[in-house]
């Protein structure tokens, strides 16, 4: 935890009448377990330092109980994307820069790991910039050992945004000539094949949100339902979300389609997407204003005809950011950025997680403030080997200046 900082939290008791009770805990004194509020930040490691430019977009869990992160990192007025291990106790055991064959700012927006099967210890990287997306393996001593660009192996001009492994190769997602692109790599033969390139309505279709179980992979993309321009003009077109299932071979199984409501106000986008231990899946992202004067809130549903339901921060908070969503099967875990107010001065941005039973009851909501920096907002969240939850965030001030870390989360 942060020199100086506090943890103000919301712990749920479930049992003898009990209520909500709010803890405070300013982490120095002995503290027991009882005084721990869910979503609190138990062990923090920091990441990385510097501009207010850097920033963490993934983290992933190794093998050996450690970790990866992953972002951009401004070096000389030019951006670059960046890899890191970290062992089971926090320390960085490499560092890695990640630039392209072109000039321009480079970020590594995703990582996968490299399965036995197509490359043992090593971890995937995707890599982009405004002109080309490429496909990098790191070996296990952060060194990178492959290049794909995805463009030329693809065929044509593609945006990829994210990235699954499983025994077949590296699944990339993402969007190609407005429509919606998903392919699979296969490392043994270098090969790209387009498994999916589809124009839902004839308007912008993107996947942003892919991930992997053992029976097979899921996407979740967001399809416009109505116009993205007028002439030059940027619109903010309304959306629906399309959840598709593949198997393992890259076979279509199943589409669920969430529409929005016949009066929307929000336009959704689907950033992550999750299944809970007994297989129900789950999928979320920000929903932002069709009119100016509202804020952007979180978004998160349940995939499936039977029990399906929504939720949305409206009545909680207004969102800056979002981190994604783990399923478990007590609950959904969301995070984000918070706006708080703070009397004539701009308001400042706190790290929020929360816990949305299922049926879309907020279980518990957990606030921290921001400590030694204007702004803080959790970036990612992730679950290791143990079942533990770790979530990236960044803090940043009016100097310029930022403060990268990952905490382990008290459940």
């Amino acid at each position: 935890m942060s020199r100086g900082s506090r943890v103000i939290g919301l712990l749920v008791v479930f049992g003898g009448g009990c209520g909500v009770e709010i803890i405070e805990h300013d982490g120095t004194e002995d503290c027991g377990p009882d005084c721990v509020p869910a979503g609190a930040q138990l062990e923090c490691v920091e990441l990385l330092e510097g501009s207010i430019h850097n920033d963490v977009l993934d983290l992933l869990p190794s093998a050996d109980e450690g970790w990866l992160a992953a972002g951009a990192v401004e070096t000389e007025s030019q951006t670059h994307g960046w890899v890191a291990r970290f062992d089971a106790a926090g320390q960085q055991q490499w560092f890695t820069q990640v630039t392209l064959p072109e000039p321009g700012d480079v970020e590594v927006v995703d990582l996968a790991p490299a399965l036995a099967s197509n490359g043992g210890d090593a971890v995937w990287a995707l890599a982009v910039s405004s002109t080309m997306d490429y496909l990098v393996q790191l070996d296990r001593d952060g060194a990178i050992a492959s290049t794909v660009d995805l463009d030329t192996e693809a065929g044509f001009h593609v945006s990829a945004r994210a990235i699954e492994s499983t025994s077949a190769g590296v699944w990339i997602a993402g969007t190609s000539q407005a429509d919606m692109w998903l392919a699979l790599y296969d490392p043994a033969t270098a090969a790209v094949t387009t498994l999916l390139l589809e124009d839902h309505l004839g308007f912008n279709d993107e996947i942003l949100a892919i991930t992997a179980v053992e029976t097979g992979v899921a996407i979740a993309a967001t399809v416009s339902t109505s116009p993205n321009f007028d002439g030059d003009s940027l619109l903010t077109a309304t959306t629906d979300i399309l959840v598709i299932h593949f198997d393992l071979q890259g076979s279509e199984r199943s589409r669920t389609l969430l529409r929005a409501s016949s009066e929307p106000t929000f336009a959704r986008r689907a950033m992550s997407i999750s299944a809970d231990p007994q297989g129900r899946w789950f999928v979320g992202g920000v929903q932002v204003p069709l009119v100016p004067g509202a804020e952007a809130q979180l978004w998160l549903a349940r995939v499936g005809a039977d029990e399906a339901w929504e939720w949305t921060s409206e009545a909680v908070l207004d969102s800056v950011g979002f981190a994604g969503i783990l399923a478990f099967d007590d609950g959904v875990l969301t995070a984000g950025g918070q706006l708080v107010p703070d009397g004539a001065n701009t308001p400042s941005v706190h790290p929020w997680l929360g816990s949305v039973a299922d049926g879309g009851a907020l279980r518990w909501q957990h606030v921290s403030e921001a400590s030694d920096y204007e702004h803080d907002e959790y970036k990612v969240l992730m679950r290791d080997a143990q079942g533990r939850v770790h979530a990236a965030s960044k803090a940043w001030g009016g100097n310029g200046s930022s403060l990268l870390r990952s905490c382990r989360i008290s459940q």
